[in-house]
């Protein structure tokens, strides 16, 4: 249990307390492999990564936490009419992606700053924060008309876009393709959906 805690603190300490925002990761460029040239700047916020977490503290029992982190990211998509793939954390910040001319981990580059993601359709995003939703309301947080009226409309977002091909969650700099995880959570989206419409 204590490692748990303790992994539960580490993920409250990810948040931007001015937006609500979580970070992904504190670093930029770690090679996915070493000498790779797979090396990413994850210091923004992705709607999947914050439905995890909104996911994993609402079945440790952290409704208030979990509430603030859902409620913090909701208000920005609503006041942006879009569910983007990435945001800076203080929602200023540009996500144009450069190369630095620095050695990263181990020598590995190149070192990146922004990500060329923001750019990117990642359809499992819409599916990922429904699924957030279902979990925190199965945990016992509060359903309102505010959160059916959010669910309501990304979903609707899925029915108009799950037929299009994505990035998905590898984020491939490559054509668009119709990924089998982007599918399957935005049938996860549709179903949460449901569900959240049948709960008092």
């Amino acid at each position: 249990m204590k490692d748990i805690m303790r992994s539960a603190v580490t993920l409250r300490s990810f948040s931007y307390e001015p937006t609500g925002l979580m970070v992904a990761a504190p670093t930029t460029s770690l090679p996915e492999c070493i000498g790779g040239e797979r090396n990413w700047d994850y210091r923004f916020s992705w709607i999947r990564d914050t439905s995890y977490v909104i996911e994993a503290l609402s079945m440790l029992g952290y409704h208030k936490t979990a509430t603030k982190f859902l409620y913090d990211i909701m208000e920005i998509i609503k006041d942006e009419g879009k569910i983007r793939t990435i945001y800076p954390i203080n929602l200023k910040d540009d996500l144009n992606e450069i190369t630095l001319d620095y050695d990263g981990y181990l020598g590995s580059k190149p070192v990146r700053a922004g990500n060329l993601a923001v750019n990117q359709l990642q359809l499992d995003q819409y599916g990922s924060i429904i699924n957030a939703i279902y979990h925190l309301c199965n945990a016992g947080g509060l359903i309102n008309s505010y959160l059916r009226d959010f669910v309501k409309e990304t979903a609707d977002k899925i029915t108009e876009k799950w037929s299009e091909p994505d990035s998905s969650i590898w984020e491939f700099r490559t054509e668009p393709r119709h990924y089998v995880y982007s599918k399957v959570m935005c049938w996860m989206g549709i179903d949460r959906a449901i569900k959240i419409g049948k709960m008092q």
